[in-house]
């Protein structure tokens, strides 16, 4: 009897323990919650603790569903707070988690099978019409970013206008540029033989050329000028952004082109408050994103020529945007794209403090 009445003991000292362990988890996710409400608007940063969230949903719903299946049994035993079940939990990380970001336009494809050749191979087609062999090790990191992002991530950004590329460690001259292209105008190429286009942290930039990188860019092509009224097609992300950095007082809005606009931005607004804004954005979102820049001239010519996206006709509309490179510490920087100068061909400068109507900028994020 003894020994009976120890193991009875015992089996529920076990269930206590367990019982206890669960409610304390309870707690502890209702904490988290009141956690996020208390920071979700601190000066504007995004909260620790919904990035714990973020990667507590990362577990996917079969693991995460037992869990809160288990929480919510010993809530009903102990009397317990009421603990949300896995649709509940995971639409209240939806609400906190990049809160101000709405669903893309449209309905993110359901990858399945081998989506991740599937995009290497329109890489590698891309790069072979201009005579380019992607290096293997290269692809490979690729696929591994993609790996990393996960099928519904890679969709989702998909969705929302963007897409993953590859970019050689490839060097032009004004003789090398390839034929098929449009050749960036004479001014560039003099202005970057004078030594005067600096990079972010003043180091010059010697070559026309693309690093060895695996970037997330913008499929869109900028607009047609409209009196500052314009805006780019289907811009649901950024227009998102940038209006939640307005409502943050970050940014200014200008009544014209209204809230959300890419519009009335200078290239100092882009890189000291946009760029770092959409780090942490993509971040949040799980994407291995190390950096968020400005697209270099180059690579914004490149990208308009190489892909069959909607940015191939950028060249045809009537507004500039705002390139990484600057100029000399004159407190210029490039700029380009106008059709009526010659589209992508035509390169020029402007102040990186003016706000324009007709100047937007194109931001590229760096995985490697």
């Amino acid at each position: 009897m003894k020994t009976s009445s120890a193991k009875l003991a015992s089996k529920a000292n076990q269930k206590e323990t367990r019982m206890n362990i669960l409610a304390a988890i309870s707690v502890v996710l209702k904490f988290l919650e009141a956690l996020i409400v208390a920071n979700q608007d601190k000066d504007g940063h995004f909260s620790r603790v919904s990035e714990l969230l973020t990667q507590l949903k990362s577990l996917g719903e079969e693991p995460l569903s037992r869990l809160m299946q288990r929480i919510n049994v010993v809530g009903l035993v102990l009397s317990r707070v009421s603990i949300p079940s896995y649709e509940e939990f995971q639409g209240f990380v939806d609400t906190q988690v990049l809160s101000w970001l709405p669903k893309p336009s449209r309905t993110p494809t359901r990858l399945k099978g081998n989506w991740q050749n599937e995009r290497l191979k329109v890489q590698k087609k891309a790069w072979a019409v201009i005579g380019v062999e992607l290096p293997q090790d290269l692809c490979d990191e690729f696929v591994a970013i993609l790996n990393k992002c996960g099928a519904e991530l890679v969709a989702t950004l998909e969705a929302y206008g963007f897409m993953f590329v590859i970019t050689p460690d490839i060097t032009w001259t004004v003789n090398t540029w390839p034929a098929k292209w449009v050749k960036l105008n004479n001014w560039f190429w003099q202005i970057l033989g004078s030594g005067r286009l600096l990079k972010e942290d003043d180091t010059v930039i010697q070559h026309c050329k693309l690093q060895r990188q695996v970037l997330l860019i913008d499929t869109r092509k900028k607009p047609v000028y409209a009196d500052g009224r314009q805006c780019w097609d289907k811009d649901v992300f950024m227009e998102a952004l940038i209006g939640w950095l307005q409502d943050q007082k970050k940014l200014p809005i200008d009544s014209t082109c209204g809230r959300g606009s890419r519009f009335r931005l200078s290239r100092n607004d882009y890189t000291k408050v946009v760029a770092p804004a959409l780090l942490e954005a993509l971040q949040q979102l799980g994407c291995p994103a190390q950096a968020v820049r400005l697209e270099y001239c180059p690579e914004h010519s490149a990208f308009c020529q190489l892909f069959d996206a909607p940015r191939k006709d950028s060249g045809k509309t009537t507004t500039w945007l705002w390139f990484q490179e600057r100029l000399d510490s004159s407190g210029h920087s490039l700029h380009s794209g106008v059709s009526g100068s010659g589209g992508l061909a035509f390169v020029s400068f402007n102040n990186s403090d003016y706000r324009w109507n007709n100047v937007s900028a194109s931001l590229v994020a760096v995985m490697v």
